[in-house]
């Protein structure tokens, strides 16, 4: 399958975006811990980023934390109830739109094909914005299941909740999630294996949530 090239007409309109966005980025001075080692390429290829979802700006700061690469951030449909917000996040953005309740194979199959071809895709595995007191909600296996579709890795990320709208980004990325280190038997994932990494994500959460707490900004 062919794969996403270094330019491409098609993502001239989120270049744009990205290229403008760096006195933002160069303001919020995103900050990238690690919980283990720092590991080199992990976000290169295809890779399935899950992260806690704190507010509305999320594909924002992810992307000023990895601005490096081009991101799909999934987002629900109905968000985006406004010829500008999708001419924003859909054109500009290139976000993968999905219906939080009615998640079919079509939606599958798109976020599947875009990690296939070497891109990188985010998700928010607790479903929706979540501001219950900096907790983490569980993880949805339905992430899982599309990384497993793809063969890809997952790599987790957990964003600090910001005092303010002007402080700066903290994230902590953990290491990538080898799914078929997962398999209990046979060569595929069951979907206790697949529960069982979202239950390891969710916990994984919660440990770079105290790192990212623990962390004195400088």
């Amino acid at each position: 399958m062919k794969k996403s090239r270094t330019f491409s007409f098609k993502y001239l309109l989120m270049d744009i975006v990205r290229i403008s966005a760096i006195p933002a980025f160069l303001y919020f001075r995103p900050k990238r811990l690690y919980l283990g080692k720092k590991e080199k390429g992990i976000f290169k290829g295809g890779v399935l980023v899950v992260s806690n979802h704190i507010s509305i700006y999320d594909p924002l700061h992810l992307m000023f934390s990895i601005p490096s690469r081009r991101h799909h951030a999934i987002m629900a449909e109905e968000f985006c109830n406004t010829k500008f917000k999708k001419f924003f996040y859909v054109t500009c953005g290139k976000c993968i739109l999905i219906s939080r309740n009615n998640f079919g194979i079509k939606s599958y199959k798109t976020i599947v094909n875009h990690l296939t071809k070497g891109e990188l895709v985010t998700i928010y595995p607790e479903g929706k914005v979540n501001k219950e007191d900096n907790s983490v909600k569980t993880f949805k296996s339905g992430c899982v299941m599309m990384a497993n579709g793809a063969n890809v890795n997952i790599v987790p990320i957990y964003m600090k909740p910001k005092a303010h709208w002007y402080s700066r980004i903290i994230h902590v990325v953990g290491e990538p999630i080898d799914l078929k280190k997962y398999i209990t038997s046979g060569d595929k994932l069951s979907m206790e294996d697949m529960e069982r990494v979202a239950k390891d994500l969710t916990d994984i959460e919660n440990k770079m949530k105290e790192l990212a707490f623990n962390y004195k900004n400088k």
